[in-house]
């Protein structure tokens, strides 16, 4: 046990774009917080997310399936999702679960703003 994970969240352009930030770790024990996090956007009519995983330290299978299926939510709304990930680790887990070319993976924040104003 022991898993931790922070979840800070920010409403940017009038509410209709949410930046969800995470650091810790994103696996069995803690998924729900971001699958919590971003519903409470969803019921909010938020359908456009930037997830922050920049100082996530690992994930899990739970946290990459929170990640794809709120995609799906979000694309379903007519809004989209961009994840923010530069570490290896991160990168070659979703590479195992065949998701990379899922997700709007970017290595860069500014690179999410760009993905979410344009879709």
């Amino acid at each position: 046990m022991g898993s931790r994970l922070e979840i800070n969240v920010t409403k940017e352009e009038d509410g209709t774009l949410a930046l969800i930030e995470c650091k810790g770790s994103l696996d069995t024990y803690t998924f729900e917080q971001l699958d919590m996090a971003i519903d409470k956007n969803f019921s909010e009519g938020c359908y456009r997310i930037l997830v922050d995983l920049t100082h996530v330290l690992r994930i899990s299978s739970a946290g990459a399936g929170v990640l794809v299926a709120s995609l799906k939510i979000a694309q379903q709304n007519g809004g989209s999702m961009a994840v923010v990930a530069s570490s290896t680790e991160l990168l070659e887990v979703f590479d195992l679960l065949g998701i990379t070319n899922v997700l709007n993976l970017v290595p860069q924040r500014s690179d999410a703003y760009a993905v979410l104003r344009t879709e």
